[in-house]
């Protein structure tokens, strides 16, 4: 199953947080997770804090995420250590709630830590704007995050891949490439081997070409120094 967080427009992004590090009313939503599942976007969201006083990060998990650890807990508790991990977990996650409450009518602090990528350099000249952030994971396995910059000046849009996404493209490129060469040197049905074999060696080359281009663009789009962001 994939499994896609994209960075959504939360209402929590307004709301300022007691940081259970240093009591300060300063901690904020830096990036809010939409998840999506094979394409199909759920209610659930992920909330990363940062305290712009102490730096502190939190991430906040929805409670569809936590209640049925409890329930796992609870079912488990027969086995005594089988119920350990999920009530940990939920109780946890539960807390991260409770000790970084919403500070009513807390003024927005000056953000003074950098969340996420900054802008990058287009070919036109102008500044590539990061526009959306979608983090992959297949069967609960991280497969990388995409970025997507849009020129404030071209309106081109540029997809970056992070090195994770690199990597995987070339591992499973190379793959399907090695596999395409044993159908077509081992296989002797005529449609098998010439069929699935250049269909795999194909796909291969794409995924290893894909790869590639990433990196190309990575290079032909340096990221911008901070006091030009």
């Amino acid at each position: 199953m994939s499994v896609a967080g994209r960075i959504a427009q939360d209402p929590a992004r307004s709301e300022v947080r007691r940081c259970a590090r240093c009591g300060n009313a300063t901690q904020v939503c830096v990036h809010a997770w939409q998840h999506s599942v094979n394409g199909i976007s759920s209610n659930t969201v992920i909330r990363e804090c940062q305290c712009q006083s102490c730096g502190a990060t939190v991430t906040l998990q929805p409670r569809i995420k936590i209640w049925p650890l409890w329930l796992m807990a609870v079912l488990l508790l027969p086995s005594v250590v089988g119920s350990l991990v999920p009530g940990i977990m939920a109780f946890r996650r539960g807390r991260a709630w409770k000790i970084n409450p919403v500070v009513p009518d807390a003024p927005m602090p000056p953000m003074r830590y950098k969340s996420g990528p900054g802008n990058r350099r287009c070919d036109c000249g102008g500044t590539l704007v990061l526009k959306s952030v979608t983090r992959n994971t297949h069967n609960g396995i991280p497969a990388g995050t995409e970025y997507v910059y849009q020129c404030d000046k071209c309106q081109k849009e540029v997809t970056l891949e992070s090195a994770l996404g690199i990597l995987l493209n070339f591992l499973f490129g190379a793959l399907l490439a090695l596999l395409g060469y044993v159908v077509l040197d081992a296989v002797k049905d005529p449609w098998w081997r010439w069929g699935g074999g250049i269909v795999l060696a194909l796909l291969g080359l794409l995924l290893v070409g894909q790869g590639i281009s990433r990196i190309t663009a990575q290079l032909r789009h340096p990221e911008l120094p901070s006091n030009l962001l």
